[in-house]
């Protein structure tokens, strides 16, 4: 028995929207996995979503929301902080038991630096805290520069606007 044009249509519509969320989620697991936070927060869960949808008949319901959710949203989340904290707390405690507690709270307080840390690129526009980088060696807003620096000793404080 061969199936019809639609029923084709429509199982190979919904091999690809499935396709979709597991590649997306791999991302996403991936991204959160090796602390790149900032490229996490940029990338939708689901960037073919839209496409399936209009691809497919329009009485049809879609199985999956299409809205976009980023990571920063989940970590404003304080049941995810809550919890990514108990986790550390419990491993933690493993490695105390096993007298490596010192070695992992180092490891973690070096890795919580890093993932604090802007690790992207600068987006276009955007100024750099190093003058030098930006365009006429514009500095931003509140950096202390040599001529501030010089009029600040030679007139006191109150002579900086």
């Amino acid at each position: 028995m061969s199936m019809s044009m639609e029923a084709q249509l429509a199982e190979y519509r919904a091999r690809r929207r499935r396709e979709a969320l597991i590649n997306a989620t791999k991302r996403k697991i991936i991204s959160m996995v090796s602390l790149n936070i900032n490229q996490a927060d940029t990338e939708p869960l689901m960037p073919d979503a839209q496409l399936i949808i209009t691809e497919g008949d329009s009485n049809q319901p879609a199985d999956f929301d299409t809205e976009d959710i980023s990571f920063k949203d989940i970590l404003n989340d304080n049941k995810f902080i809550i919890m990514c904290f108990t986790f550390w707390v419990v491993v933690f405690m493993v490695f105390v038991h096993f007298q490596w507690g010192a070695v992992f709270f180092v490891l973690s307080a070096l890795v919580f630096i890093y993932a604090n840390t802007r690790t992207r690129t600068r987006r276009y526009g955007e100024v750099s805290a190093y003058s030098v980088f930006n365009k006429d060696c514009k500095t931003i807003d509140g950096q202390l520069t040599a001529e501030q620096f010089e009029k600040e000793l030679r007139f006191g404080p109150g002579s900086v606007t």
